[in-house]
Order: structure tokens, then sequence, then C-alpha cells
């Protein structure tokens, strides 16, 4: 037999309140499993003991009880996992050894379960254990338990390879407090005597506090990210505050990636999300989806941030540049403030640094000026957008020369680009675009050249200033 466990969006539970035994208070969200350690929820999915090792793993209930009463998993007629429910349960780590830690309400409890082969032990720092019974599964000495007038052990006499249920109350003082789970066989024929006689199989740091600090906001818990693609959930995109350090090209959007939890790392509740942006760039936000382009500066949305919330940022006008300050809240507290800017179409080129061609020359010279990536030219061409911002021209336009200014004269007879900037970072060399011109028979210069760029996405068509070509021979003295 086998069991798997499919954790896909769950609904949270976060107990509130706890007084004798009762669930008081109780406030739900959807959220995804894969941003938290383990989720608490009165419809999560309990680990399946299967993927335990036998004498080395135990269990704890992440599935909340919804009568005011935790549940032991102890029926031979099902596995312990399907049953077991926990009561106060803030949160808990995903690990199933030694070294467990998990945050409950003073009074609440927790429902352990476990594979051994050989006699086990539970035993708690404080709190009490349930006498359960494991019917068809294995025998609870009542003796020991009754002898332990604490209650803080549980030891069973196992025949054969089984299943342990067993419920502990966590004790009404606050504080910090163990369980541990023994297995072994004894030296002689007989039960354990002393609960620590098998070998350590499992063991939880059980933290217990007299209210839940948890449905609010906490930044170490939460995730809020720029990124040039929309989330991912599941990926560092959503699991760690890095941002971007990509350059968003003209007509293509930011986004903001969001994953909200509280002081347990526990997804928040749906609420009031809000999103502004200044200097008119426009915003949207999806929950778990790619939001589509925004039609306002303002977005109101009551969700569930935590499921991997993603805002996006566009242009007002279209072409031109924007840098902006987006800022999220979450029923009025702000969880990020971001700024970002997309670059505009070009709308200046400038032509620098232009070297002497040969008579009759057609090539540029590799690797001019101080191009390591040995690219091939004779000047090179800067393209910025309105607000002054350097601007990559590969695949956005095409350069050309003005016919005009070539017009009437036989020194220089063509004019081009050869290389396209591929690079925006004011130290690349490959920010600058690279020419080269034709150079006739006669030396001479011609101070009219101009070239163009014309932005494909509107058509509008960019002129440099008037520059000088020089052709001539190899120096004669």
């Amino acid at each position: 037999m086998s069991k798997t466990t499919l954790r896909k969006r769950i609904s949270l539970t976060v107990v509130t309140a706890l007084t004798l035994g009762v669930l008081t208070s109780v406030s739900t969200s959807s959220i995804a499993s894969a941003h938290n350690t383990t989720v608490n929820s009165t419809t999560a999915t309990n680990t399946s003991s299967l993927v335990g090792t036998v004498n080395g793993s135990m269990f704890v209930a992440t599935k909340l009880s919804t009568t005011g009463s935790a549940v032991v998993g102890a029926s031979a007629a099902e596995w312990p996992e399907d049953a077991a429910r926990s009561l106060g349960l803030l949160s808990k780590d995903s690990s199933s050894g030694t070294a467990q830690t998990a945050t409950m309400l003073a009074g609440g409890t927790l429902s352990f379960y476990t594979r051994v082969s050989t006699d086990a032990a539970f035993i708690a720092s404080g709190g009490t254990f349930v006498a359960t019974e494991n019917t068809g599964w294995s025998s609870l000495n009542e003796t020991l338990y009754a002898q332990n007038q604490t209650k803080t052990a549980a030891v069973f006499d196992v025949a054969s390879a089984t299943m342990l249920a067993q419920l502990w109350t966590a004790p009404t003082t606050p504080g910090s407090y163990t369980v541990s789970l023994y297995a072994g066989t004894p030296t002689s024929d007989t039960i354990f005597t002393t609960p620590t006689q098998g070998t350590l199989a499992g063991k939880i740091t059980v933290t217990v506090v007299a209210t839940s600090a948890g449905g609010s906001y906490s930044a170490a818990y939460s995730v809020c990210n720029t990124s040039a693609v929309t989330v991912i959930p599941g990926s560092t995109a959503t699991t760690a505050n890095v941002d971007s350090t990509a350059t968003v090209t003209n007509g293509n959007p930011w986004y903001i990636n969001l994953a909200l939890a509280d002081a347990y790392n526990n997804a928040l509740d749906n609420g009031n999300i809000v999103v502004t942006a200044t200097n008119g760039a426009l915003v949207n936000y999806a929950e778990a989806a790619t939001p589509t382009a925004g039609t306002a500066s303002t977005v109101v949305s009551y969700n569930n941030a935590s499921a991997y919330g993603s805002v996006i940022v566009t242009q007002p006008t279209a072409n031109a540049p924007i840098t902006t300050t987006v800022t999220v809240t979450y029923n009025g507290t702000t969880v990020c403030t971001k700024t970002v800017s997309i670059r505009g179409e070009v709308a200046k080129i400038v032509v620098d640094k232009i070297a002497v061609q040969d008579l009759s020359g057609v090539n540029g010279i590799s690797g001019y000026p101080d191009d390591t990536s040995g690219r091939a030219g004779l000047f090179t061409v800067l393209a910025t957008d309105s607000a002054g911002n350097q601007v990559a021209t590969s695949s956005i336009g095409t350069f050309s020369s003005v016919a005009s200014s070539l017009a009437g004269q036989t020194i220089v007879t063509a004019l081009s680009v050869n290389n396209s900037a591929t690079a925006t970072s004011s130290t690349a060399p490959q920010r600058y675009s690279t020419g080269i011109y034709t150079c006739g028979a006669a030396a001479g210069e011609v101070k009219t050249a101009k070239l163009q760029f014309t932005n494909t996405g509107s058509g509008n068509v960019v002129t440099s200033d008037a520059f000088t070509l020089r052709c001539a021979d190899d120096p004669y003295t």
C-alpha cells in the first residue's frame, strides 16, 4: 500500500484563542503551500507516514481540528495521518527527524504518529500524553503510564512493524518544551522500563505561547522583489528579496512579485492590497497569475497576497521613458516601495570619435575605438531616449544615411552603421553602434554627412547633427 501527498492551494486556519480545549476564533485564507515550511490548516494534508524512516521519523498532524478537540490517528482501519488532527498549532517546520520545531498555543494538543518495528516510547519535558490504545497495532503499557503521574511518557509494546499514534497536550504555562520518540528492542523480553532506553528516533522543540502573533504582516518572512518576468510560483522570484538588475526596454513591463506572510511564516489572509505609482505609470495586480497591463496609476484588490501576487508596471505614454516609484500596501501597512525605470524609443543619436578613411577604403578599423569586443568601425553612434537613457538599438530599428547629406560630391561614396548597440551599461563598449564609410580616389572632407534611425515600433525617424568625414592617402612626409 502506498500513499502520496498532493499539496496545491489550501485554506489556512489560524487559531487566535484557545480556552478549555475549545476553538473560539478562526480566520481562513487560501494559500500556496510551497511558500511556507509546513502549512497548518483545517484542510491541510498531513504528511504521509510512508515517506518517513521506520524507527527514525516522528510526524505531527498539520491538519487542524474543527471540533475543538484534537484527534489521534489510532485506528487499525486507516492510516494514522488520515484521522490525525492537532489543535492550537500555529507553525511547524517541514522536518520529521530529531531537529523539529513548532509553535503552538498554551493548552493546545499535538497529534503525533510514526512507524516503528520495535518497542517505542514518547517522552516529553512537560505537558501530558493521553492514554490511547493503538488497537490492532500495539499495546500501551498502562502500568508505566499510570505510575508516571505527570503523564509525560507513553510506552508501547510492539509485536511487529506497526504504526503508532499519540496525543500530547501542551502545558498552560508558556515556554519551550520537547517531545521525543525513542525506539529499540529491550535487552529482556519486557517493555521499556526506562523510556529513554531505546534510540532517539524523533524530537521536536515546541514553543508554547499564550496568544497567537499570526495574521499580521511580517517583513522577515515576506517577499517583495522587482523582476523583468512575472511571478513563477515556487521559484526564487518569490522566495528571495532580491531585486532584478535587468534593463527594461521600450514597450516592455516591470513586475513586482509578492509573497506575504506573518510572524510564523504562515501565509496572510485575504486583505486590501493597494498599489500606487508615481509619474503616471500604469499598474495592475493579479493573484498567482500574469497580470495584464493596467489603465490607472492606482489599483485596489481584495486578495490573498501570499499566493504569489504580481504587480505589472507599464508606460503611460507609448514609446516615452518613465521612472516611477511603486508602493504596495496590505490592509494599510506598507509592505514594499520600489523605483523602476522603463526606457523609451530612440529620440537622439550622436556620432563621435570619427577616424580618417583611406582613399578607396571600404573597411573599418578592428577594435576602434577601444572596443574590446573586436568590432570594426570608423566612428561611434550613441542612441538615447528623450530622458537621456542609453538605448540598445539592435532589433528595435534601423540606421541609414541621409542621402541628401552626401549629394553633390564624390569624396565619400557610401555611409552606414555596421554594428548596432546591444548594451545599455555606461561602461560596456557595446553601448555604442559603430559605423563605416567608403572613400573615392580623391582626398578631402565632407562636412554635411548625416545618419538617421527609424524606430520600428512607431515609425518615428531621428536624424543626427551633421558631422565631418575625411578621406586621405598614406602620409608623404
